[in-house]
């Protein structure tokens, strides 16, 4: 099982400055290899199509309209399921959560923690690039987290990796349905949606399943 994960939205709470006011944790989920390369070809194929250069990167918050739906409509049958994680930050008043690293933490990790048994044996993909004491941490952290589920976690650059590229459209696609600004637009969620296993709208009061 190889599983990719990717953000957005961003782990600030100035609103009035710019933060966003949701946060968004996505995983895309491949049972098996041949499926994680057949929709890693499907993108190859996209950017041939759109006749992009070979590493151009495809990202939900830089890309124009319409190739976020050429984008959508590629991958939207491909065997992979999704399970995601949406937070309004404006509920939240822990001054824990407000320090950007415990933030991250706390809300990639509860995606891991509440995955009822759909993750096994799970090699993990993130996007980023931090240091190795927090990427050594954070690994301890998640496969804690997960109750065992997962036997690999490595930090990686989008850049190079197609389906680092493929969540972060997925999350783009969730948070740009729960912005709340004027721009919020479900079209993209709403073609996906056959892919999500579970889409949980974080409630601190209760947790997933009660």
């Amino acid at each position: 099982m190889w599983v990719f994960v990717d953000e957005s939205g961003d782990p600030g709470f100035k609103f009035d400055s710019g933060s966003t006011t949701h946060f968004v944790a996505a995983l895309v989920i491949f049972d098996e290899a041949r499926h994680a390369e057949q929709t890693a070809d499907a993108i190859k194929s996209l950017r041939n199509r759109l006749r992009l250069h070979p590493h151009f990167e495809f990202k939900f918050s830089k890309l124009k309209d319409n190739w976020r739906l050429e984008f959508v409509r590629a991958i939207r049958f491909s065997p992979f399921r999704v399970r995601a994680m949406v937070v309004d930050k404006r509920i939240l008043h822990s001054p824990n959560l407000k320090q950007k690293q415990r933030f991250y933490n706390y809300f990639v990790g509860q995606v891991f923690r509440y995955h009822f048994g759909s993750l096994q044996n799970a090699r993990v993909r993130i996007d980023g690039q931090s240091g190795r004491e927090f990427q050594r941490e954070f690994r301890q952290y998640v496969r804690g987290l997960s109750g065992g589920a997962v036997a690999d976690l490595k930090f990686v650059n989008s850049k190079h990796d197609n389906l680092i590229q493929l969540a972060d459209m997925v999350a783009g696609a969730v948070h740009r349905a729960y912005r709340d600004d004027g721009r919020n637009d479900s079209t993209y969620l709403d073609l996906l949606d056959p892919r999500f296993e579970d889409l949980w709208e974080f409630d601190k009061t209760k947790r997933p399943g009660t």
